[in-house]
This record gives structure tokens, sequence and C-alpha cells, in this order.
């Protein structure tokens, strides 16, 4: 850090007599040049902010040194030294000495030095906070995820009007064009208020047409259903990012048994969907208890109540129609407080109706945290309700907690359906989706098996399976996201990048914050040849998760593939420049997490194909297939290719300060520890061989 002349010093330091002072900026620490015995003169000491003596150098110099010229001081005042000749050498103690180099400096200068201090540290928390990476756009689906609105979708493929006054003749603010997301908080006479109006156009209220114009009357936008937006500001869970199989390379097993499987599985799959259609059947011709509310069967009120929240076409009406639910419900639960009322009689099970149908609005309304509270209130009152389990669970799933969504499930089938219509609803609802969530898994294990086998035929042909069956899940959207972005690994096996980015793009449509799908996305991109694209996937990345394993690595092959190929555009064919302008992983056909064996066959293959006895061949093809080849089998090798060391020495190094500033320290000297490393890289070869302790690292360091 920095350090300032200190003309006073505390009076706790009275012990010494100071000489010189010097004061840490942030840290409080003191260095200070003082008076020592007499036959030694003057001494510099590093004191802490507690005011102890740490660290001491001896010996009549205005400059202090750094490294072992220090000796640590332990309790009690004496002196421990390190690599220095005096005392015991203590392991670990030279990490603590004090390596920064010193500077001294007018005021003003000074001054300057603390401020370019100030700017480094406000540089790294801007980072830290995302600031300079790509924020999504105001019309994408992430950037108009916010609670209590509707979602809607531009349809029309000329896109829609933006005006400020809900009138065909308004003045036009913008155009909103085709897949553009709007959030909706207001649906007047066809028209939609827009609750984004203030952020994109200076506080102007901008309304949109749902129909089209004149005769047409098709829609122009369409309501997002509430079970594809509710929770996707949330990342869908995942396993660990070091222990996933499909981020890393798999020691392939036999076909054989990932095919038995395969089978296997459809076939018990095909028996399990008879089941399900049946469930669905049985589940279709029953009434849920918020129909049963919004048709009278309770009161009057209570109807009025339900349809007002559900039929809301603002959201003042909304919360009007959920205030008038909450309060008879809570009239019904002071009706069970008084004596004689048990929870099992009338009132409890129209307090369970009530409170189940403020589930529904809740999660119609986009409010899924707000829904899973209720839902466990209605659980937990009512634990032979099968009704309330069902919700339970399909609320946990609607907000990604699988495993308590189907544990809920399969708690709504343990209490069966005696309890009741109601209950028999819940029971039938729950067993269909168990059902499917079963089959489901079955054929993603298929999908699995097949793919550590390297069937990837197998394993496409299984997750498809799997993803049809999965729309049955209705709320389940992060398991179908999940689907989705392992299937990404398999197209991307076969080299499919088409298909593997519609699949990836699936689920950010979905959840726009999922790191694992953005992830894939830029791995996509950058397999595909699009370097560029792939930089900006995982700058959303790191926006979204920082601590990505291997984050900034990703970054430096990105930004070094999108330098290589904006070199290709305009170097001469067979120079140095054209061959360090090439991406050894396209010319081969080999993913970035190839394994030897593959590599090895992708040689052979892109030998012949380049071969100059065969047709299209080319003696600088050939030559080129064979630097890619060995610069990929050489681990050194390939890490400087893939950090861009051929380009430029210093391209990771950049790419880290850009995105990592924080792993820098302020070093307006130079690196502070540079001194250390030449030390060290001096004993290393060394070691064993030095006459006595310490005197070659005093001679190093002398060097």
């Amino acid at each position: 850090g920095v350090y300032g002349r200190s003309m006073q010093v505390p009076g706790a330091l009275a012990r010494h007599s100071f000489m010189l002072a010097y004061t840490h900026y942030e840290s409080g620490w003191l260095l200070a040049l003082v008076q020592a015995a007499e036959a030694e003169g003057s001494k510099w000491l590093l004191i802490d902010p507690e005011f102890r003596d740490r660290f001491v150098q001896r010996g009549v110099q205005i400059l202090p040194g750094a490294g072992p010229k220090w000796s640590q001081l332990v309790q009690g005042g004496d002196e421990r030294a390190v690599n220095g000749g005096v005392g015991e050498e203590a392991p670990g103690d030279e990490d603590e000495l004090p390596w920064q180099i010193v500077g001294i400096m007018g005021e003003e200068m000074l001054q300057n030095l603390r401020a370019h201090f100030q700017f480094h540290e406000a540089n790294v928390a801007k980072v830290l906070q995302g600031s300079g990476l790509p924020a999504p756009a105001p019309g994408s689906f992430e950037g108009s995820l916010r609670e209590g609105a509707w979602l809607f979708r531009v349809v029309d493929l000329a896109g829609v009007s933006a005006h400020a006054r809900p009138n065909d003749n308004a003045t036009v603010l913008s155009m909103m064009v085709h897949g553009e997301y709007v959030r909706v908080d207001v649906q007047r006479g066809g028209w939609l208020r827009l609750t984004v109006a203030k952020e994109r156009w200076a506080r102007v209220p901008a309304w949109v047409p749902l129909l089209g114009p004149s005769l047409a009357g098709q829609p122009r936008l369409a309501l997002v259903p509430e079970e594809e937006d509710a929770g996707s500001a949330e990342t869908p869970d995942h396993p660990d990012p070091e222990a996933d199989i499909f981020d890393r390379s798999a020691e392939w097993q036999t076909k054989a048994s990932a095919e038995v499987l395969h089978v296997q599985v459809s076939a018990a799959d095909g028996e399990a969907s008879v089941d399900m259609l049946e469930a669905d059947k049985a589940l279709a011709a029953m009434t849920p208890p918020h129909d049963v509310v919004l048709r009278g069967a309770l009161d009057r009120h209570s109807a009025s109540a339900a349809q007002l929240a559900l039929g809301a076409n603002t959201t003042t009406q909304l919360e009007l129609g959920l205030a008038q639910l909450r309060q008879l419900l809570a009239h019904e639960l002071a009706m069970q407080s008084q004596p004689g009322n048990a929870i099992s009689g009338t009132s409890g099970a129209r307090a369970l109706r009530l409170r189940l149908t403020l589930v529904r609005v809740l999660l119609s309304s986009r409010r899924a945290a707000e829904a899973l509270q209720e839902a466990k209130a209605a659980a937990s009152a009512h634990p032979a309700a099968s009704a309330a389990h069902f919700w339970l669970g399909r609320c946990e799933l609607r907000v990604g907690n699988r495993q308590r969504g189907l544990a809920s499930l399969e708690a709504a089938v343990k209490a069966g359906p005696s309890e009741g219509a109601d209950s028999a609803w819940g029971h039938a609802g729950s067993l269909a989706y168990l059902q499917v969530s079963r089959g489901v898994a079955r054929l993603q294990r298929s999908a699995e098996a097949a793919y550590a086998a390297g069937d990837y035929q197998a394993a496409k042909l299984a997750y498809g399976e799997s993803l049809a069956l999965a729309v049955g899940l209705h709320e389940d959207r992060w398991g179908r996201a999940r689907l989705h972005v392992d299937r990404v690994v398999v197209w991307r096996r076969l080299r499919a990048f088409p298909e593997a980015l519609a699949d990836v793009d699936a689920a950010l449509e979905s959840f726009p914050r999922y790191s694992r799908a953005l992830f894939r996305r830029g791995l996509v991109l950058l397999e595909a040849g699009r370097p560029s694209e792939a930089v900006h996937s995982l700058e959303r990345l790191l926006r979204v998760d920082r601590r990505w394993p291997r984050l900034c690595e990703w970054l430096a092959r990105a930004h070094s593939q999108a330098q290589r190929a904006e070199r290709a555009r305009g170097v001469a064919p067979g120079t140095s420049e054209d061959d360090a302008a090439e991406d050894y992983y396209a010319l081969l056909e080999v993913s970035a997490d190839f394994t030897l064996d593959e590599l090895k066959r992708a040689f052979r293959a892109a030998s012949l194909r380049f071969h100059p006895d065969k047709p299209g061949g080319s003696e600088r093809g050939f030559r080129r297939a064979a630097a890619a080849y060995e610069t990929l089998t050489d681990s050194d090798k390939r890490k400087a290719y893939d950090e861009g060391r051929d380009l430029q020495s210093s391209l990771f190094e950049e790419i880290e300060r850009r995105y990592f500033p924080d792993r820098y320290g302020f070093w307006p000297f130079g690196d502070p520890f540079e001194h250390k490393r030449r030390l060290q890289a001096y004993r290393e070869p060394r070691a064993g061989h030095a006459g006595g302790k310490g005197s070659r690292a005093d001679h190093a360091w002398e060097l």
C-alpha cells in the first residue's frame, strides 16, 4: 500500500525515539526509523495498529530494505530472523516479511499516488458489481424480469409500435420488434400499458395495441404462460461444475451397455405412459378447488373475490382481489378458533379451498414465492389433504426445489383420495406428475449412460424422448432446462452446432441467468468458429457467476481465437502470420474437451483429407494439421496456444487484469514480489548444496 509521512506519533509509542515515521493510509501500520541502543545507532520498525513492534531492520540507513533484511519480532520482544543468520528460521515466516518497494517522493506526488490507489480500488469494486459487462437489453427476457405484472411477447413479425397514449393517433415513442418481451401492469380496451416505459422513454407512459390493425384482428402480443415466467430470475440447480461429466473428458465405456440400458428404459417408459394417460383422463374429469370457489360453491363473496383476482385487467384489480381473498380466509380461520369448531369440519374445508384459491391467484400473477408460503401453510394446517400437498409440490417445482416438490407429490399420493373431491383431485394430479417424473428420470439416466459410453446417437434419442415426456410436468421448467443444457454436450460431440445453440437458447429463454447454459453456449460458439460471440456469452456468465471454474482461462481462449480470426482476414496464405491465425481445434474438428483417442482419430482423418496425393489435398494443409496435432498433444504448448502466447506474450495477463482486477494489488512500482520470486528461483536448483544456512540467499538478495 501507500505510506505517507507522519509528523506526530501516538503517545502509546513513547517507548521509542522517532527520527522518521510513515503511516499506511488504509491499515494504520507505522513504518518508523527510531534510535536504537548507543552501539547500534538506529533501526527501522514496522508497528501494527495495536502499537506492537512486529518487524525490525537494524543498521544505519536512510532507506529501509526489503525481504530478508527484516526480522520478525515475536512475543516478549525477541527477534526471529529469516535467512539472516541470526536465530532459528521459522517455516513460513518469509511470506510475512515486508517485500513492498518503498518510494520517497514529494507531497504532491504522494497525493497523486494515493488518488491512483483509490481509483484502483474503485475500479475493482465496479468490476465486482458487474459494471462494464454486457447488460440485458430492455426488451430481452432477462431485461423484463420482475414480479407483480404480466409478461407479453411480441408475436407480430412486423413488430408493434409503442404510443404515448392508448390511441392509434397518439405519438409513437418506439417500435417493439418481433420476439421482444414487455411487462404490462394495465390492460384497457385492447391496449397494454408497459411497466418499463419510465426507464426507456424518460418517464412517459407507453401503450401498445394488443390486436392488429383494421379487420385483421390478429394478436400482436401473446401472454407468456405463468409456468414459463415464474422463477426466471433464479438459476436451476445442477451438480458441482467440477464434478459434471459433461464438462470434462470422459473415459468411454462399451456401447453395448448403453444400448441395453436404453432399450430397457424405453420399454419401461412405454408402460408408464399408459398409466399416465389414464391419470390425465381422471384428472381432467375433476374440478380443482379454485374452480369450486369461482362457481360460487362457498358463497357469492368468495366467488366475487376469486373472479376479480383471476380475471384482473390491472394490477390494482389484482391487489384488490387478493386482499378480499385474504380477508375471507382470515374470517374462516377465526371461525375455526371458536370452541367446538374442529378443523376437519365445514369451516376447515372452506378455509382450505380459499387458501388454495389464493395459491392459484398468486401463481397466475407471477408471485411464486408468496404462493409457496401459502401452500406450505395449507399443507401444514391440513396434513391429510392431498390437494394441499399437490399445490405445495407444484409450487416447489415452480421455484426450482425439485426434490422437495417431488416429496410433496409423494405425500399427496400417500394421503390418498378419501378426504373428499378436493383430495381426489390432488391425488390424481400428483399421481400423474410422479409417473411423468419417473419416466423422465429413467430416460435421462439412459441418455447419460449412452453419452458415457460414447454412443452419441443413442444419447441424442434418449434426451429427445425425455424432453417430449417432460412437457407433461408443466411447473418443472427447471428440469426441462437442464435436459436441454445436457443435450447441448451431445450435439457438441456430434458437431451439430445449430442444434446445440437451439437447445441452449431454449434453456436461457426460461432462465437467462442459468450459469451452466451460458458457459456451454460460449463453448459451442467457440467451437463453431464464432469466438467474438463466445466472448459475449462468457462475459454474461461473468456477470452471473464470477467463481465459475477456469472462467478466466476460457475468456482468454475466446479472445485469442477472436484475434486469430481477425488476423486471418488480412494475411497472405502460407505466411507465418497465416499459421498463427489458425484455429487448431476447428482444423482437426475436435471439441475443446477432447480425449487423446479422439484427437488421434481426428488427426488421422485430417491427414488423409489434406494429404498432397489426395484430391483436394495440399502440402500447406497437411503441414498445418501436423502442427495442430503437435501443439494439442503437448500440454505446455496447448496451454500456451489457448492463452494466446503465440499472438501476444502478455495476453492472458491482460485478460485477467481486465476481468479480474481484484486478483492484482495496487503495484505503483511494479510487482512487489519480483525479488522474492527471483530469490526463490535462485534457491531451488541449489537446494541441498548451500555452504551454510542463509548464505546463498543473502548472496542472491544482494545480486
